[in-house]
Parts: C-alpha cells; sequence; structure tokens
C-alpha cells in the first residue's frame, strides 16, 4: 500500500549535533501522524549525519538527504519545498521545537478555512537551556491574524501585503504550516539576507494567515544560531556562500517587493494599492539610520535576534564553548 501523508515538515540543518536529536523528537512526537519528514543536511562536518542516519532507520517516515556541498541556507529552503508533494508543507530549524499538537492544530485551521494559506501558533522563545527567554520581541507578520478572531473579516490583500512589508522584522509566520503548491507559486526563496520576509509578503497577496492563540512553537535563540549573526558578510555567506555580499541589500528587498506585487495574481487596481504601500515603505524615517548604517557605513546594527541577546542575562551564561548550530 503507497503512503500518503498529508504534510511534509522539511528540516534544513547544517552541524546542528547540539539540539538536533531534541528537534528531530518533537517533531516525530506529533499526534498527527499522517506526516513525512525530510531531512537535508547541508554538508554538515559534525555529528549531524549520524544521527540522522540512526533516526532515518529507526522510522520509516524520514527520508535523509545528504547534500555533497553547502548550497546555502536559502538553497536549502528551496530544495526541501521542491522536495514536498503533500498538501501541506512547513519548514523546520535544526535548533527550533514544536509541542505534540502544533502539526494537528495548524492542519485541523486549514482544512476547514480555504481562504488561510498559512497557519502558525504563537512563539515562545527559548535559549540554549530550553528556558524562556525575558525581553521577547519576536513577532509573527503583521498580517497574521489571531484566531478565532478575524475569520470573518474584510482583509484584502493589499491591506495583508503592506502589513507584512511594514511589520516586525522576525517573521515567525515562516515556520507555519502553509499550503504547499501557494508556496511555491511565490517562487520561493532568493539568496539573500531577510528574503524571508519578502517571501512572507509574497505569500499574503495569496491569502490570508492564522496565529493560534496556543504557544506551540518554540524559537531557540543562542549565540551560535545562524540567526544570531550580525556582520552583514557573516549573514550573507550563510544564505549563500557562492554570493559575494552586497553594499544595498536594502534595494534586494524593494526588487523583491516589487517583484512579489508583479507576480500575483490580483488586480490592476490591488497592484496599484500595493504599489503604493511600497512608498511608504521607503519613506520609513525610522530606518534610515540603519540603512546608512549597515549599507553604507558598512557597520553592524544590533536588533532582531541579536538585540534579544545582548539584552538576556542568558547570553552571559551561554558561554563561547557551545557548538556551532545553524538553521540551515
Amino acid at each position: 500500500m503507497i503512503r500518503n501523508p498529508k504534510i511534509t515538515l522539511g528540516l534544513l540543518v547544517y552541524n546542528g549535533e547540539r539540539y538536533l536529536e531534541q528537534t528531530i523528537e518533537s517533531l516525530l512526537s506529533q499526534t498527527f501522524e499522517d506526516l513525512e519528514l525530510i531531512i537535508s543536511d547541508n554538508d554538515s562536518n559534525d555529528a549531524t549525519e549520524e544521527i540522522c542516519r540512526v533516526f532515518a532507520a529507526r522510522d520509516k517516515r524520514i527520508t535523509y538527504v545528504r547534500q555533497t556541498a553547502n548550497i546555502g541556507a536559502m538553497g536549502n529552503f528551496n530544495y526541501l519545498a521542491s522536495q514536498a508533494s503533500t498538501p501541506y508543507f512547513k519548514w523546520c530549524a535544526a535548533d527550533d521545537l514544536v509541542s505534540p499538537t502544533y502539526v494537528a492544530a495548524c492542519i485541523e485551521f486549514l482544512d476547514s478555512q480555504p481562504d488561510y494559506v498559512l497557519c502558525h501558533s504563537s512563539t515562545r522563545t527559548i535559549g540554549f537551556d530550553d528556558r524562556e527567554l525575558p525581553n521577547d520581541i519576536i513577532q509573527a507578520s503583521g498580517a497574521s491574524e489571531r484566531v478565532p478572531i478575524g475569520i470573518d473579516s474584510y482583509y484584502p490583500a493589499w491591506r495583508r501585503f503592506r502589513d507584512v512589508m511594514l511589520g516586525s522584522t522576525a517573521v515567525m509566520d515562516v515556520w507555519g504550516v502553509m499550503r504547499t503548491a501557494t508556496l511555491r507559486d511565490t517562487g520561493l526563496m532568493r539568496a539573500y539576507v531577510g528574503y524571508e520576509k519578502v517571501l512572507m509578503a509574497a505569500l499574503s497577496l495569496r491569502g490570508r494567515f492564522a496565529e493560534l492563540p496556543q504557544q506551540l512553537f518554540s524559537y531557540r535563540i543562542h549565540p551560535d544560531s545562524a540567526s544570531s549573526r550580525i556582520a552583514t558578510e557573516a549573514r550573507q555567506e550563510w544564505c549563500d556562500p557562492s554570493a559575494e555580499p552586497t553594499a544595498y541589500p536594502r534595494l534586494k528587498y524593494l526588487r523583491g517587493y516589487l517583484d512579489a506585487i508583479e507576480g500575483s495574481p490580483l488586480s490592476p487596481v490591488q497592484k496599484a494599492l500595493c504599489r503604493a504601500a511600497i512608498a511608504r515603505y521607503v519613506l520609513q524615517v525610522s530606518k534610515w539610520r540603519r540603512v546608512l548604517l549597515e549599507s553604507v557605513l558598512r557597520r553592524p546594527v544590533y536588533d532582531g535576534n541579536a538585540e534579544i541577546l545582548k539584552a538576556n542575562v542568558a547570553t552571559s551564561q551561554t558561554g563561547s564553548d557551545s557548538a556551532q548550530s545553524a538553521n540551515v
């Protein structure tokens, strides 16, 4: 009998031995068992391969793929999405955790709400030792609607696009459960830092996002995680080790937003409203200082995950001896 799972969990990993076993266990412990787990190992040089092969031998739902070279984080994101043949798909990082009912809750919602293309839960941020971090600024995108509020309200595509584009810097929705075909229709990731936000904006033009009120997703922040890197060069190497860092990354974002509009199924009027929203994005005076520091003067800016790490006592407790684990 050919097994046809309903969701693909795509786990991307590079040198993730420290948290990998815990992460895989959380994915395999889902109450929703009709799933497959595809692990894409980005040519790790630690114990990642050994850990993955042990799990794959134990559970037939796992497919382990070892890349022959480092294809970069964005290449790994896209590879996993291309391998899914299921109605639903979720990207998974090698150091995050999901509660046992996460997948079941997200699929139950999406099955009952065809206008929604993504469902995620409220996020809990944890440190290297699994303890919840204070000073948490991690949020979902600005277009995420808290369930059950908003299910019957009018929320047009151009407003969703605007709200993602002008929303928080950390877009937790990228780790949510998505409709596979709709995700692929966006064109997936491009190989530059921060494109996950542009991707979510493109996805918002195709449907609505839901956020379940339960904290079923734990996002791990620690000094060695890829998302905690500050220097533009280091972050670009994480995205695509073969690419040269760009001096003006904000222009890449702008190009991505414009392309998302043109490639969307919206009417000319809706597209015009989206372009008007981009004007507001460009005129965000509060971000001009960051653009000057990061793009022109090439100075690191402490924000997002780096800001949390800097503000938390947990940062000083991790030390510098922790193993490299990355959300790739």
